[in-house]
C-alpha cells in the first residue's frame, strides 16, 4: 500500500491544519478500514515519509518486521531543516520556513494549480512529468502542518530509539550525491544502535526512487516473505 499522507496529492482535500499526529492516526485509520489492522507490517517511507515510517512503525514495534527509509528528513531543529530542504530545489527553497514569502507563494500555487504544476514540469526536467505536476497537490495548510509536524521536528528520534530497544531491523538509505539528508547523520546511528543499518548508493541523489527504480524495492521485499513478525 502507498497511501498519500493528509493534504497531498488524492488526499487534499483534508481541510485545516495537519499535524504530525494526525498523519499517524490516519495510516492507522487506513488499514482499519483495509482490514489490515493486526497484520505484520513492513513500514518504508521516502524523504518526508521515512519521518513518518519511523514514527508510524514506533506506535506497533510488535507488529513491525522492518522499518526501511530512503533518504530521509532526519533532522533536529528547524533551522536545520530548512536549510537541507532548500537544497532539494528551487521551489522548495522559496517554499521553505514560515515567512510571507514562501505563504504567498503556495497561495499561488492552490489558485492556479494548473498553471503551476506545468511551472513545476518546468522547472524541474529532471522528474517525469506526472510526478512534477503533482509537486503542487498541496494547500498552505497541509504543506506547513507536515513542515512542523514531520520535517523541522527530532520526533522521529525517540521513534527510532523505541524501535532500536525492540529489536526492529532498521535500514537507513540513501545516495551519496543527495544534499538533503544531513552528512554523517544516518552512519553515526547505525554505529550507535546495532539494530540499524546504514547504506549508500553511489551516485545516487535524492531521486535515488525514480533513478534506482531496482535497488530500493529490493530493500523492501527483502522483508516481505516471513508470514510473521520477527520478535
Amino acid at each position: 500500500m502507498v497511501p498519500d499522507l493528509l493534504g497531498f496529492g488524492a488526499s487534499m482535500v483534508a481541510p485545516g491544519p495537519v499535524t504530525g499526529e494526525d498523519h499517524l492516526v490516519a495510516l492507522d485509520a487506513m488499514l482499519a478500514a483495509l482490514g489490515h489492522a493486526r497484520e505484520p507490517l513492513v513500514v518504508a517511507g521516502y524523504s518526508m515519509g521515512g519521518a513518518v515510517a519511523l514514527r508510524f512503525a514506533a506506535r506497533h514495534p510488535e507488529r513491525v518486521r522492518a522499518v526501511i527509509t530512503l533518504c530521509a528528513t532526519l533532522y533536529r531543529d528547524a533551522a536545520e531543516a530548512d536549510r537541507r530542504v532548500a537544497l532539494i530545489g528551487p521551489a522548495e527553497a522559496l517554499l521553505a520556513g514560515d515567512g510571507l514569502l514562501p505563504q504567498t507563494l503556495c497561495g499561488w500555487m492552490c489558485r492556479h494549480r494548473g498553471t503551476a504544476g506545468w511551472v513545476a514540469v518546468a522547472t524541474r526536467p529532471d522528474l517525469p512529468v506526472p510526478v512534477a505536476l503533482s509537486e503542487v497537490k498541496h494547500t498552505w495548510d497541509s504543506y506547513q502542518g507536515a513542515l512542523n509536524g514531520l520535517v523541522r521536528t527530532p520526533e522521529w528520534e525517540p521513534a527510532l530509539s523505541r524501535l532500536a530497544a525492540s529489536g526492529v531491523p532498521i535500514i537507513l538509505a540513501e545516495g551519496n550525491r543527495d544534499p538533503v539528508p544531513v552528512p554523517g547523520r544516518a552512519a553515526a546511528i547505525a554505529a550507535a544502535q546495532p539494530t540499524v543499518l546504514h547504506l549508500t548508493l553511489p551516485n545516487a541523489t535524492h531521486l535515488m526512487p525514480l533513478t534506482d527504480g531496482d535497488w530500493c524495492p529490493t530493500l523492501i521485499t527483502a522483508h516481505l516473505d516471513d508470514a510473521s513478525p520477527t520478535r
